[in-house]
């Protein structure tokens, strides 16, 4: 049996996308001469700070005082400063008369819009969506120059899919499956907003088929609701796995 580490230090650059990070192994395994056949995964933490927006959640209506109109976010996985100019992009696109910004507050984990002139935000319609993704209660603001969110954003997706490929040089090693191994589980964060995967039973995730000399490992994160990978840039990874015959 044989176990490693791997986490963000050992992250090999440049990467080929913000997505898909490859991690050098400190020292190589050769899973052929120790008879080495399984991978097992013991342990994932990631810090989570994701928004993921999709049809369900990405509409906010407002009013200038000629008539509703609809800011409408693109759908994908946001950090709190890229959901604030996500949500200042669609306002500015609707709008006809005001220019609109939204800011995101780290101390007070709020967002806050703000106009050059009156307007009113609906988020008591059911045409908005968007109100517990940003953390607004669904009362209209009323003609107002800014409205600041009173609760927590609600950030986290129902599932994550974790895709781990084992490499040898820049080729991938004969599997028994796919290049990719793919496996879910759901999210869950503690109060420091981490995903924190660490199973009672090590997950079986891989059956190696050949002799090899183990060199690093790739991964990335979906999330199921927003159908896109997740930008891994700035993260802190860590994780275990374990090998046994």
């Amino acid at each position: 049996m044989q176990t490693f580490s791997i986490t963000s230090v050992s992250k090999t650059l440049p990467s080929v996308s913000t997505s898909d990070f490859s991690f050098e192994l400190g020292e190589s395994i050769d899973i052929g001469t120790h008879g080495l056949k399984k991978a097992y995964l013991t342990q994932f933490i990631c810090p989570f700070s994701w928004y993921t927006v999709n049809s369900t959640n990405n509409t906010l209506i407002f009013n200038e005082g000629g008539g509703d109109k609809a800011a409408i976010f693109a759908p994908g996985t946001y950090t709190h400063s890229l959901l604030a100019g996500a949500v200042s992009d669609a306002l500015n696109s609707a709008a006809v008369l005001n220019v609109y910004t939204c800011t995101y507050n780290v101390s007070q984990d709020t967002f806050t819009i703000t106009t050059d002139n009156f307007a009113s935000f609906k988020f008591s319609v059911a045409a908005t969506t968007c109100e517990d993704l940003l953390g607004f209660t669904s009362v209209d603001s009323g003609n107002v120059l800014f409205y600041t969110s009173s609760l927590s954003p609600k950030i986290l997706p129902s599932q994550i899919f974790l895709n781990i490929e084992f490499k040898e040089n820049s080729e991938t090693l004969l599997q028994t499956s796919d290049n990719w191994h793919t496996f879910s589980f759901p999210v869950v964060s503690d109060f420091k907003q981490l995903i924190v995967y660490k199973p009672d039973i090590p997950m079986l995730i891989q059956l190696f088929n050949k002799s090899a000399i183990l060199k690093s490992v790739k991964i990335d994160l979906y999330d199921e609701d927003s159908k896109t990978k997740l930008d891994l840039r700035g993260r802190d990874i860590e994780i275990e796995i374990r090998l046994e015959k």
